[in-house]
């Protein structure tokens, strides 16, 4: 039977895939995940443009002092009820949903592979992507949730602030989203570069792993001290490890360099540089800035150009090596069984006559047959004993028979 190509779903098919699985399990978690970034991330931002500029205003232009008394308390009762809203959402809700959705992603995980055909054990690419959909289960679902409440906090920051911005000076919005938005695409590359990261690493990881579980496990112990191959051990998994450092630094390079360039360009010449100039020159020279607008307009540019920043490079790029990650567990999950197990339960009957005949088998990405040309009667009740040499294809026929292997 031949697998038919798949085509890889896009980033957010994939995105879209995991929330509906999340959201299945436990939808409370998923909407209060949601709500409570909005809470936690929304106040503070908005309090650090309008309320700021309401308090200075009021300061240098003389205003009442019970107004800045009261304002002042005003900001410090949304940050307390914020940080207290948050803080019972966490400990009283969120702890134990997100318990209950680690384990809910498990069950299917656990379930599906207990159907998987055995031969898919033997193929190291396949076996590979199946290692990593188990053990990065817990971080997808942690990571996801994380970025999609995330990006959607900081969409519905950057409209409120862009709104404000735009009353005050909308030539200041531009001068930031003209400093962030040339690097959209930029996110996607590190994303992927991320993502190849991750695979090589973790391929890399398995033999090192190998020859770690050698070292401890009872099943070895004996063999090792008897046969003096602890040295011929030790040697390999260090070889292991000096390709993991290598494989590391073949990424680690490119990724640091792209982060340098993000930084130094949008932080130090789009804010520090144009935009300081431009609100000091509105401010000082023309005075069509008060104080207030001043400080307003630069916080809620750094507000801004932070969030553009995570909604177009970072965002993209956490979803795009996240995407890649759920790939491979929607591969996983998707994949159907040459051989399913039936419904019902065979009934013990009379034994019947075992015959085989002219029967080959090879492993898949073997060169060599396991089994060539095997052909044998077993008469009912018969004892018979399989003898052969280490791989001679005795446990390949076993499993043949109890058609483990199609």
């Amino acid at each position: 039977m031949k697998k038919k190509d798949s085509k890889a779903h896009g980033t957010i098919s994939n995105i879209f895939y995991m929330l509906k699985i999340m959201f299945k399990i436990s939808p409370w978690l998923v909407i209060g995940e949601i709500a409570q970034e909005l809470l936690r991330t929304l106040p503070g931002k908005l309090i650090s443009v309008i309320g700021l500029k309401y308090v200075i205003d009021e300061v240098v232009n003389g205003g009442d002092t019970k107004n800045v008394v009261i304002g002042i308390a005003v900001i410090l009762l949304i940050l307390v009820f914020s940080e207290i809203a948050n803080s019972l959402f966490f400990e009283l809700f969120a702890h134990r949903e997100r318990e209950k959705l680690d384990l809910g992603i498990q069950s299917m995980l656990y379930k599906k592979a207990a159907k998987l055909d055995m031969e898919k054990y033997d193929d190291p690419g396949y076996y590979s992507d199946f290692i990593l959909a188990v053990e990065m289960s817990s971080d997808n679902i942690k990571y996801m949730l994380t970025n999609v409440k995330h990006y959607i906090g900081e969409i519905v920051s950057f409209i409120a602030i862009s709104a404000v911005m735009l009353t005050i000076d909308p030539i200041c919005l531009l001068i930031v989203l003209f400093s962030v938005v040339f690097f959209i695409p930029v996110g996607r590359y590190t994303g992927s570069l991320m993502m190849k990261r991750r695979k090589a690493v973790t391929e890399k990881h398995r033999k090192g792993d190998y020859f770690a579980r050698l070292f401890y496990l009872r099943d070895y112990a004996g063999e090792i001290r008897t046969g003096g191959l602890y040295p011929l051990l030790d040697k390999r998994f260090k070889e292991s490890a000096d390709d993991i450092v290598r494989t590391q630094n073949k990424y680690v390079k490119k990724i640091d360099a792209i982060f340098f360039v993000q930084e130094s360009v949008i932080q130090v010449i789009g804010f520090m540089v144009l935009l300081t100039l431009y609100i000091g020159y509105q401010t000082l020279v023309t005075g069509n800035m008060s104080a207030g607008d001043f400080v307003a307009t630069f916080n809620g540019a750094v507000q801004i150009g932070s969030g553009i920043l995570f909604l177009t490079v970072y965002g993209v790029r956490n979803f795009t090596e996240r995407a890649g990650m759920i790939e491979k567990y929607r591969i996983f999950m998707a994949e159907e069984s040459k051989v399913p197990d039936g419904e019902d339960v065979a009934d013990c009957g009379v034994p019947e006559t075992i015959e085989v005949e002219n029967l080959s088998f090879r492993y898949q990405g073997k060169d060599e047959d396991a089994l060539s040309d095997i052909s044998f009667r077993i008469e009912p009740c018969e004892k018979i004993a399989l003898v052969g040499y280490n791989g001679a294809g005795k446990t390949t026929l076993t499993n043949l028979l109890l058609r483990l292997y199609d």
